[in-house]
This record gives structure tokens, C-alpha cells and sequence, in this order.
């Protein structure tokens, strides 16, 4: 049997024109890609915008309350030692929540499921672990500082209350970082900016309406970030589920 012979000109263009939808097919679908990635970083970002301004407001408004009902003296104890906590929550937090969204965005880019729970693991119980050390250390310390620091005798149980939320608010840090290494900022806006000063504005006004004193101002701070810290190791931790599913998180667990 004689093998048919074929024009090389149509060899040339059957091959052309594969080569060309193949290379489109891969263009097309490189631009969506790139369109799907702007598109998720500007809902992103426009939700980290809205929820940056209903922070600064809602903080604006508990700032309020606190002047209203116990006067500037008491707010500036206030503000002072929520400086102190920041600071040592800051320290506790040992740079672990960027470095903690970073390899958790590295680990869910490459689908490594053990590297993401390592991570999920170690980023939330060092800050924990280290900020019960810090905050032990700042509540023996709290006369010390209150009164050769800043003069100032009604600082002293405000700041050994403030000292209990070190571990708490740290956690929260991480645990939102952590949560947007997943290529989402809802729940950390959600979280972080809207329900942490929400439920210090609420927990603030119930106590003030019980009776209690300017310690209703750290307690509700102490009781909103324990809450919300809880509430945001509990979101992230339903984020790796869903992405790795719970089988993988108990074969990882057993091992």
C-alpha cells in the first residue's frame, strides 16, 4: 500500500494553527488568572479599608464612653496602660504573625498540608507560652512601674489587669495574620476590627450600668480580647479544615 502523500504547505499550517490555539488556550487562561488575583487583592483591600475605618470609629466612640463616665484621669491611665500591653503583646508576639501568614500562604500555595499545621501550631502556642511569661513578669512588676514610673498609685491594678490580656491579645495578632495568609481578610476584619472594640463598648456600658467602677474599663478590654482571640483560633482552625479536610487534620494529629 503506497503512504499518502501530503502537501508540506498544509503540514505547515495544520501545525501552525495548533501550536496557535494551544498558545491562546494558555494565554486566556494565564489573563484570567491575573484578572481572578486583582480582583480577590481589591476586595480584599477595599475590605481591609472598610474595616480600618469601623475600627477607628468604634475605638473613637469607646474613648468617648470612657471620658463620659469616669473623666480624662481615668482614660489617661487607661490609654497608658493599654500602651504598656500593645508593647509587650508586640514583644510576645516575637514577629511571628508575618512570618506565620507568610509560610501559611507558602503551604496553602503548594497544597503542603503538614507544613500548614505546623505552622497553625507553632504560631499560636509560642506567643501563648511567651506571653504568660511576659505578662507574669509585668504583673509582679506592675507596683514598680505605676509608682517610680509614672507616680501614679490608681495605675497599679489597672496595669495588673491589663497584664492578663498579654497572652490573649498576642494570640489574637497571629491568629489574624494567620487567617489572612488563606487570601481572605474577612475574618480578621470581621474579628479583629469590628467585634474586639464592639464588645469592649458593650461589656463596658453592662458593667458601668451594674454599678462597677473605672475597672470596668480593663475588665472589658481583658474580657473582649479573650473572647475574640478564642473566637479567632477557632475561625482559623475551621480555615485549615476546610482546606485540607478533617481527615488529613486527624491522620496528621495521630502521627
Amino acid at each position: 500500500m503506497l503512504l499518502e502523500k501530503k502537501n508540506p504547505l498544509a503540514v505547515y499550517m495544520m501545525v501552525s494553527g495548533y501550536l496557535g490555539d494551544s498558545s491562546s488556550a494558555s494565554t486566556s487562561t494565564k489573563i484570567k488568572n491575573e484578572k481572578s488575583l486583582l480582583l480577590t487583592a481589591a476586595q480584599g483591600s477595599g475590605l481591609s479599608m472598610i474595616g480600618a475605618m469601623s475600627a477607628s470609629i468604634l475605638a473613637f466612640l469607646l474613648q468617648i464612653l470612657i471620658s463620659r463616665f469616669y473623666g480624662p484621669r481615668f482614660y489617661g491611665i487607661f490609654f497608658t496602660c493599654f500602651l504598656i500591653c500593645n508593647l509587650m503583646q508586640s514583644i510576645a508576639a516575637l514577629g511571628l504573625h508575618k512570618a506565620g501568614m507568610r509560610f501559611v500562604s507558602i503551604s496553602h500555595e503548594r497544597s503542603d498540608y503538614n507544613m500548614i499545621l505546623d505552622v497553625f501550631r507553632t504560631a499560636s502556642s509560642i506567643p501563648l507560652l511567651f506571653g504568660v511569661i511576659i505578662a507574669i513578669g509585668l504583673y509582679f512588676m506592675s507596683s514598680f512601674i505605676a509608682i517610680n514610673c509614672f507616680n501614679n498609685v490608681e495605675m497599679v491594678i489597672v496595669l495588673k489587669l491589663f497584664s492578663v490580656a498579654i497572652p490573649f491579645f498576642a494570640l489574637l495578632q497571629v491568629a489574624a495574620e494567620l487567617s489572612r495568609g488563606f487570601k481572605t481578610t474577612k475574618y480578621a476584619v470581621i474579628i479583629e476590627n469590628l467585634l474586639f472594640p464592639l464588645f469592649q463598648i458593650v461589656i463596658l456600658i453592662s458593667l458601668r450600668a451594674l454599678g462597677f467602677d473605672f475597672l470596668s474599663v480593663a475588665y472589658s478590654f481583658v474580657f473582649a480580647v479573650s473572647i475574640c482571640s478564642f473566637l479567632m483560633v477557632l475561625t482559623v482552625h475551621s480555615q485549615i479544615q476546610h482546606f485540607i479536610g478533617p481527615r488529613q487534620i486527624n491522620n496528621s494529629s495521630t502521627k
